[in-house]
């Protein structure tokens, strides 16, 4: 269910199935998806709504929620390896 809106679904339908994957995962968790699910799954999971801003998600990128909110979003490697979480 860690996959792209599908044709013909529509947003609730994919809404609903994102919300569903993310009740059932531990709480350390590491998705691996495309930019449509890790924007709407970051919405769900801190309310910060990212579709309005346009955000575009690089390939191979990494974005990490703590705590309810985005410590980094599209960030390459190099950058998130600064972290401190």
């Amino acid at each position: 269910d860690i996959r792209e809106c599908e044709a013909g679904e529509d947003m609730g339908g994919f809404r609903t199935r994102i919300e569903d994957v993310l009740s059932h995962l531990p709480p350390k968790s590491i998705l691996v998806s495309h930019c449509d699910f890790i924007l709407h799954a970051a919405h769900i999971a801190t309310g910060e709504s990212l579709h309005q801003e346009r955000r575009h998600i690089p390939t191979g990128s990494v974005t990490i929620i703590h705590h309810d909110k985005i410590v980094c979003m599209g960030e390459c490697i190099e950058n998130v390896k600064q972290l401190s979480i």
